[in-house]
């Protein structure tokens, strides 16, 4: 969108879902680090990863879906990049980048590398997702309808349902 036209709580929202954490007060926390500017959901009983992921998406009003883990961050520019690529492709229903692990000193560990130079359409991503998870949640984000047709996250694929889903 024109972000010369909207405001950034208009082209953005924020909102944590708590999955009942039993130790943390996270409501505290969002309201100390995030004010009004980030929404707060606590889920009245324990969902587990994939149903929270789900919860997520359910709780989300935007064209476009990015989640993300309590250890997660991007990189500044990450979503004007992602935006200039979809420009490109707009049928596109999903996109990502590579990604970098760091440790706790935030020194890199690890990541992905390059699938292709420029940003467009990946030929033969399937194959290769086929042999490896190569996406990780904070360098993939989703079209809302790409998700409700697909119905969001598999509970039956387990540890693998976010690898099933990029699928």
């Amino acid at each position: 969108e024109d972000s010369t036209s909207t405001s950034a709580s208009e082209q953005m929202q924020i909102l944590v879902v708590d999955d009942a954490s039993p130790t943390v007060d996270v409501e505290s926390l969002v309201k100390q680090w995030g004010g009004d500017q980030v929404e707060y959901h606590r889920n009245t009983v324990n969902l587990g990863p994939i149903n929270n992921w789900n919860r997520c998406i359910e709780l989300s009003r935007g064209k476009w879906i990015h989640l993300l883990h309590q250890d997660d961050f991007v990189q500044p520019g990450f979503y004007e990049s992602l935006g200039d690529g979809l420009k490109q492709e707009p049928s596109a229903g999903a996109a990502f980048c590579r990604y970098v692990e760091v440790n706790g000193a935030g020194v890199a560990v690890g990541g992905a590398g390059v699938e292709q130079e420029k940003p467009g359409i990946l030929e033969g991503l399937s194959e290769r997702l086929a042999k490896i998870q190569r996406i990780q949640f904070v360098s993939m984000v989703v079209k809302r309808s790409v998700y409700e047709v697909l119905g969001g996250f598999s509970p039956t694929a387990s540890s693998a349902s976010d690898w099933e889903m990029w699928q």
